[in-house]
């Protein structure tokens, strides 16, 4: 490490780091290097290491494919803590729930078009179904949306094939 450390220009991006446990602490509780002229730390434990934090920049990814999660690399050789991203590629469990809210928002806008297609007087009748089939699309929950739809009382001329419309949106 080289002295003096321009304690400006590191301002608050100080911690140390215990060799032993693997963990680290901010430096002074604020981060900034405890000597005001950037002198060297004397009577340090040689387990524990001044290191400055270096942050990465968030990569480009896929977010279809995968998330970013937070990682955090000591060099101990080059007095840096390295804070910056990794690439994890999604679970089975998360791809299908990724699918599912996919499909769900693809469902309620269909759903949304459907019924804004209609006159205006058969919004009006359809208005608490709608209202119920979205909040089941919004859940994910399509077999409700099908079961209010299937359960709707048919109650003017061309209901049922308005009925149809709205069915044949569902998986």
């Amino acid at each position: 490490m080289n002295y003096p450390i321009d304690i400006e220009a590191t301002k608050g991006k100080w911690v140390i780091y215990d060799t032993e446990t693997g963990k680290h602490t901010r430096m002074g509780g604020n981060g900034n290097w405890p000597n005001g002229d950037g002198t060297e730390i004397t009577r340090l434990d040689s387990s524990l290491v001044p290191l400055l934090i270096v942050e990465q920049p968030q990569p480009d990814y896929d977010s279809t494919k995968e998330r970013l999660q937070k990682a955090e690399s000591p060099n101990i050789r080059s007095n840096e803590l390295i804070k910056g991203w990794e690439k994890v590629a999604f679970t089975a469990e998360e791809k299908a729930e990724i699918q599912s809210q996919g499909m769900a928002v693809a469902a309620y806008n269909a759903a949304a078009e459907a019924f804004a297609a209609l006159p205006l007087g058969k919004q009006a009748l359809w208005e608490g179904v709608r209202v119920a089939v979205s909040e089941a699309i919004l859940v994910g929950d399509f077999a409700k949306a099908k079961e209010t739809l299937l359960t709707t009382p048919l109650i003017y001329l061309g209901a049922e094939a308005d009925r149809d419309t709205f069915l044949a949106l569902f998986p």
